[in-house]
């Protein structure tokens, strides 16, 4: 059991001894000075009546009569400076050298001799500074000044001695700069000695083993007090306060100086992140874990509904933020104003699981997603975060090794597991964006996740009994659930089906392959479709010599809203959403994929029963006005065909404009006389030279098709301006004003508009 204690009875009770394998000296080093200048701030204050200082953890263990640190080198090591600095000045180290010789260095040949020399040395006060008087004693070797655990010993006593390019010393800010040559310092040895004015926790392991790999691990930060440091200690104590005054915290045990949360903390935790450590430091990655665990314990526990809940929830805006420093406990207890016992448990059980599979196993990578770290990397200088969907897929990781079951065989397990989860969460809304990118759709996505068994994905999946709704993420179930079944009846299924969802975009989802026209299970054509989907797809969409593949497929709709509920363009996302449209595009697909080849008839003749739809289909399937696109000479874009659009209709005009766009004049009306009137007697843009005689001019011509974007199109003929409007009159520039002239039920030709043009001249 943790004790807490002064350095002073520490070291009267114990030898300290500091193993060769621990890291140097770091808190007096160059470039720590405001660090440093804080933390002897905060000591002095303690010693001169101020608030008590509470250090972390120190962690030991005895071996050859010694007690070696494995973690807290650091603190120990400046406090023993502090003793020594401070009996030197009350003229204590004749009566204490001998006690303060009891902290030393086990094979450093060096730092030990330069302790034991210090506890001998007396102060030659006609000598300026401290660090000028140690350097300059005949028992003090120049090579010292080399070594970087007495230097920086040296300079958490004196201050450095550094000088900056005018000549003058560089505030070093040690214990020498901080106290005045009158303090009472006999008070402050009173202080530090007989009261409890700076004070650590304890935590001796009896018969615990230690090797010099855990030393490397457990040494490597380099830093001090930080975010993870504080939260942890922080953590520690919550879980010590809750063990002293409730008893069902006590009986788990959570502080087992041996199998206990602290202890592993430090020791076989620490080396699951070492292996993703960045120059010896682990600390950011492991608090960064801790966080996206305490945010998936949040979402399991508060289910939140909306983001605007989950947004007024300060837990949950902390935690999900991409980059936090540790700004006190209180944030974390987010269940009744504490922290759930059940969450220690789950730390505990996982990390311990994670830990024995990591010896041997690693995480099956995603083909799609390379960027989902359960454990997280550093990565271009900061640490790697997750995403609403990886949050869910952390979840999933986490499952795993709650429920991990040794008995089985643990690689095919999480393999099977986590190739289902990411087809799960893969899926994607029309417009190509992920479908879990709410906390609702997390939490919705966790919970049905959470339904499954992570060790025997596949019978869980064919005994699943819950209700399943008619979402996207319900959809992609159901499609697993059919797969399972196919694997289930032939296990070398799973082989081609895990060959499948990786090809291309379809990033698990697949069930195009297997449903006939009328959306049923079919597996009798898989084989066809799978080969003519390698033929017309890559990872960006259509392939380049099947550009025509959207006009034949237009071809085949004989529903109207076929024919609105699609995005026309050959980019992946769109074609996602058509291959695994519900019922809209299911007959329309199945033929695509059973066709024996793409061939545009120019005789089309629709199937629609309602006019208007039936010539949109008509133009869209017999002109290329699907493949034209780029940027017109006054840079306006016209229509792209990777960008994607969108059929809209307004009356009896049908335009076909870009996904999500919103200016007018990106729209192309299309079913209408208007386009071939204009069209044969276009002449060229408003600004060409030498004009034609009985040709009109404009800017919104399309070139390559017979299209001009906008409702209105307005045009020049003879050198006078006109407006050809969407409600069918066409107007006249004049006395600056629009002048209706006629209406277009009196056009049938391009002569008929050049003649009615004249006339009105």
């Amino acid at each position: 059991m943790s004790n807490k204690t002064t350095f002073w009875k520490f070291i009267k009770e114990n030898k300290i001894e500091i193993p060769i394998i621990q890291r140097d000296y770091a808190q007096g080093r160059d470039g720590k000075e405001e660090l440093r200048k804080n933390f002897i701030k905060d000591l002095k204050n303690a010693l001169t009546g101020g608030e008590q200082v509470v250090l972390d953890f120190v962690y030991g263990a005895k071996e050859n009569d010694a007690l070696n640190p494995i973690d807290g080198q650091q603190r120990l090591t400046t406090l023993w400076l502090l003793h020594w600095y401070i009996a030197l000045k009350a003229e204590k180290l004749d009566e204490v050298g001998e006690t303060l010789k009891k902290f030393t260095y086990e094979t450093r040949v060096s730092s030990r001799e330069f302790i034991e020399k210090l506890c001998e040395y007396r102060n030659n006060p006609d000598v300026g500074k401290l660090r000028e008087d140690i350097e300059n004693q005949t028992w003090f070797y120049s090579e010292w000044k080399q070594d970087p655990t007495i230097k920086a010993m040296l300079t958490m006593i004196s201050g450095n001695n550094e000088k900056d390019e005018k000549g003058n010393e560089i505030d070093g800010d040690g214990f020498e700069e901080a106290f005045t040559k009158d303090e009472d310092f006999k008070k402050y040895w009173e202080n530090l000695t007989e009261k409890e004015t700076i004070v650590f926790y304890s935590l001796p392991l009896e018969n615990f083993v230690l090797s010099d790999d855990l030393y490397i691990k457990m040494n490597a930060r380099g830093k001090e007090l930080t975010s993870f440091e504080n939260f942890k200690a922080d953590l520690i104590d919550y879980i010590t306060k809750q063990e002293k005054y409730n008893q069902e915290w006590k009986e788990k045990n959570f502080l087992d100086p041996i199998n206990g949360i602290p202890i592993k903390m430090d020791t076989t935790w620490t080396d699951i992140f070492w292996k993703n450590n960045k120059d010896g430091s682990i600390d950011e990655i492991y608090f960064k874990f801790l966080n996206n665990f305490f945010l998936n314990e949040l979402l399991i526990t508060q289910k939140n509904k909306n983001d605007d809940e989950a947004n007024n929830n300060k837990t949950y805006k902390y935690l999900s933020e991409d980059s936090k420093k540790y700004t006190g406990f209180d944030i974390y207890k987010f269940l009744d104003n504490g922290i759930p016992i059940s969450l220690f448990e789950e730390l505990q059980t996982i990390l311990d699981n994670y830990y024995e599979f990591s010896k041997k196993y690693k995480i099956p990578e995603c083909p799609w997603d390379k960027d989902f770290y359960f454990i997280p990397k550093f990565k271009d200088g900061s640490v790697s975060t997750l995403t609403q969907v990886q949050i869910v897929v952390f979840f999933a990781v986490y499952k795993f090794f709650y429920e991990y079951n040794k008995e089985n065989n643990i690689e095919t397990a999480i393999n099977k597991w986590m190739r289902v989860v990411w087809n799960l969460v893969s899926v994607r809304t029309a417009d190509g964006l992920p479908y879990i990118r709410s906390v609702a759709a997390m939490t919705e996505a966790i919970r049905k996740i959470n339904e499954l068994d992570s060790q025997n994905i596949y019978d869980s999946l064919l005994n699943y009994k819950n209700e399943l709704k008619n979402s996207l993420f319900d959809d992609q179930l159901k499609e697993e659930i059919e797969k399972a079944n196919k694997i289930k009846e032939d296990s070398s299924w799973e082989k081609t089906i895990k060959e499948v969802e990786k090809y291309a975009f379809f990033n698990g989802g697949i069930r195009f392959l297997f449903r006939d026209e009328n959306g049923n299970w079919d597996w009798n054509n898989f084989e066809t479709k799978w080969g003519k989907a390698q033929e017309y797809f890559d990872e960006n969409g259509v392939k380049e010599n099947y550009k025509e593949l959207l006009r034949f497929f237009i071809s085949k709709f004989n529903n109207s809203e076929q024919l609105r509920g699609i995005v026309y363009d050959n980019g992946w996302q769109s074609w996602q959403n058509n291959l695994m449209s519900k019922k809209l595009l299911v007959a329309p697909i199945h033929e695509l994929l059973m066709a024996d080849k793409i061939e545009i008839d120019t005789n089309f003749k629709s199937k629609l029963e309602y006019e208007g739809l039936r010539r949109v289909q008509e133009e869209l399937v017999t002109t290329n006005l699907l493949s034209a696109g780029g940027l017109d000479s006054e840079g306006h874009w016209y229509y792209d065909i990777k960008k994607g659009c969108t059929l809209h209709w307004r009356y009896d005009n049908y335009a076909i404009f870009p996904h999500r766009a919103n200016a007018d004049w990106k729209k192309y009306v299309i079913a209408n006389n208007r386009n071939q009137i204009l069209s044969s007697i276009y002449g060229g843009k408003k600004d060409a030279e030498n004009k034609l005689e009985n040709k009109i001019y404009t800017n919104q011509k399309l070139e390559g098709c017979d299209f001009f974007w906008g409702w209105d199109i307005e045009f020049e003929f003879k050198g006078c301006r006109y407006f050809w409007r969407w409600n069918g009159k066409i107007s006249k520039w004049e006395d600056n004003d629009w002048k209706d002239l006629f209406s277009d039920s009196e056009i049938k030709d391009g002569n008929d508009l050049i003649q009615n043009l004249l006339s009105q001249q």
